[in-house]
């Protein structure tokens, strides 16, 4: 390695083998590295990660080893392949052959999506990103619904792999739930502009997606977390799967947990994401079918607030269903746990939200759980948290992925 640049007359200084080691400790933090050996310690080795590595230096990373604190920028990859998971117990024999090594490599990409190498400066690319999530929420505060709603309906249709970004008529962007209805597509393209020039393909427009997502929540009141990366951006779009995978706002509860385990989503996954409409706003369209001729002994949904339904006629009253309202009546903008309060007033707005308390399917399965949420916000975020972290963790189906240079067309 080139010895660290030196500062005016500064005599150059070159690294000593401690340094060394505690470079590349720094180094592999970098590539996502948290439990790491030499293959050459002596001992018994812990579950984790066993390695043997070469870094080669391509871009940028600062890095203190303990003396004067010189700044070099580099982004760091990885030169031979020699990481494998360690399972507890598992020893990485120094007589193992590159095919065993392989074949352990490739165990671990199947478990994990974090990719081992830097995704250049966390401080630059964060900032990057909150700023254009900031400045679209400050001009239209519904924004952060919006990129929370793009960033599900790319997960449930081969998973969370950007597919929803891709131009073209015969793309998910042309299913019926998503036609004039998912948004945020600008605000995606402006963050992948800035960070292809920061890091180019690098970080996937799914990762960016994903991120987005999280800023939104964060900036509208709700918790915030580390959102797992190494996604990459699927090589097609898939428009029958999102007409077909998609919950709709119309169906029973059974059927949308269908859709939910078909994604490897469970139940309760069911009541915490559809919390997320506290925030956003809906169409006429997507609930006027609660407000006449809902069936045949009643015209009006009889689980909907009266109150609710008079008001809601009169907004989309002349059968335009491109009116919206807000999706918490009581809380329009802000992340809290209202929505679950709103259920056990019967004014949940579409009538798949209020079949969590109401329907008969909901009683059986959902019902406790948002009795639950209604009194506890706490634990409502952090249920929240873990079932955003599993549904961003559906893996990509299909063809082997890219990182996309523009995320509305393929390489």
């Amino acid at each position: 390695m080139k010895p660290l640049p030196t500062r005016g007359a500064a005599p150059p200084l070159r690294l000593r083998p401690r340094g060394h080691r505690r470079l590349r400790r720094v180094l592999l933090r970098q590539l996502g590295v948290r439990d790491w050996r030499c293959r050459g310690r002596r001992g018994r080795q812990r579950g984790g990660l066993c390695l043997g590595v070469r870094l080669r230096a391509r871009g940028s990373v600062a890095a203190s080893l303990g003396c004067r604190p010189w700044r070099r920028y580099w982004r760091w990859s990885l030169e031979d392949q020699e990481i494998a998971p360690c399972p507890p117990g598992l020893r990485l024999r120094p007589d193992m052959s590159k095919e065993e090594r392989l074949a352990l490599i490739q165990r671990y990409e199947e478990h994990q999506l974090e990719r081992l190498w830097s995704l250049c400066f966390d401080n630059q690319k964060d900032k990057s990103k909150q700023q254009h999530v900031f400045a679209a929420m400050r001009a239209e505060m519904r924004m952060g619904a919006s990129l929370l709603r793009l960033h599900f309906h790319d997960c449930f249709v081969n998973g969370c792999d950007g597919s929803i970004l891709l131009d073209g008529s015969d793309g998910e962007k042309f299913a019926q739930p998503n036609l004039n209805s998912v948004r945020g597509y600008e605000v995606i393209d402006a963050i992948k502009a800035d960070l292809e020039s920061l890091c180019p393909e690098v970080v996937s427009c799914a990762d960016i997606v994903a991120l987005a997502a999280s800023y939104g929540v964060l900036f509208s009141g709700g918790p915030y977390w580390d959102v797992p990366m190494g996604r990459k951006d699927g090589m097609v779009a898939n428009q029958s799967g999102a007409d077909n995978g998609l919950p709709a706002p119309f169906e029973p509860i059974d059927s949308i947990i269908q859709k939910f385990n078909a994604v490897g989503l469970n139940t309760t996954d069911v009541v915490v994401l559809s919390g997320a409409h506290t925030i956003g706003r809906a169409r006429c369209a997507l609930f006027s079918n609660r407000l006449s001729n809902f069936s045949a002994t009643n015209s009006v949904d009889p689980t909907l607030d009266a109150s609710l339904a008079d008001s809601l006629q009169s907004l989309c009253a002349g059968g335009d269903g491109n009116q919206t309202t807000a999706l918490d009546v009581s809380s329009a903008d802000v992340f809290d746990n209202n929505y679950y309060q709103n259920l056990l007033d019967d004014k949940g707005l579409l009538s798949s939200d209020q079949g969590l308390f109401s329907s008969v399917e909901g009683i059986a399965n959902t019902k406790d759980l948002v009795q639950t949420y209604s009194n506890d916000a706490d634990q409502y975020f952090y249920d929240f948290i873990w079932s955003m972290i599993k549904m961003g963790n559906i893996p990509l189906t299909g063809p082997e992925g890219e990182i996309r240079k523009n995320c509305r067309v393929v390489n």
